[in-house]
């Protein structure tokens, strides 16, 4: 999405579009800590909502060379969210094996040649996914100190408080 809004810049219609976007990472984001009990259902919904709204932004609102890199990219991004999907609904043994399987076809996808015009900006990419580590990592230590705050504070636990 920040390729598409640095390069055309943010009408209303794509503001939209970038705040549903936003809410689908934030979504992804909270799944994250969950993701081998209930979360990743909702991980898995999330991430399909916003491949489709980023692969109809680009569509709708890009250049030509968006247009022809996004049809490039959106089988493997549609087939990464169909591995998660499945993930999502399969018995626990298969949901490793499967999101394995999407990240190699994404990986596989970001070695297609791309369309010219079209570049791959690693900043966009580090900035997005870090800010969803983040709150990932946020989620994760809420969830340590929810289940920790019913222990007895005894040689156990103390070294954790000791690291301050």
């Amino acid at each position: 999405m920040a390729l598409l809004v640095s390069t055309l810049g943010v009408g209303l219609q794509l503001r939209v579009v970038l705040i549903v976007s936003m809410a689908g990472f934030l979504a992804m984001a909270t799944a994250l800590p969950r993701m081998e009990t209930d979360g990743i259902k909702l991980f898995a919904m999330a991430y399909l909502a916003v491949v489709l709204l980023h692969s109809a932004a680009f569509i709708q609102f890009g250049r030509t060379a968006h247009v022809k890199a996004i049809a490039i990219m959106a089988p493997f991004n549609f087939g990464a969210a169909a591995f998660v999907l499945g993930a999502a609904w399969m018995d626990a043994q298969w949901r490793m094996p499967l999101l394995v399987m999407g990240a190699i076809g994404l990986l596989a996808a970001s070695a297609l040649p791309r369309p010219h015009g079209f570049t791959l900006q690693a900043g966009h990419f580090s900035e997005r996914h870090g800010l969803v580590i983040l709150i990932a990592f946020g989620e994760a230590i809420i969830a340590i100190g929810s289940s920790a705050r019913d222990l007895p504070f005894d040689s156990r636990l103390s070294w954790v408080c000791t690291l301050e």
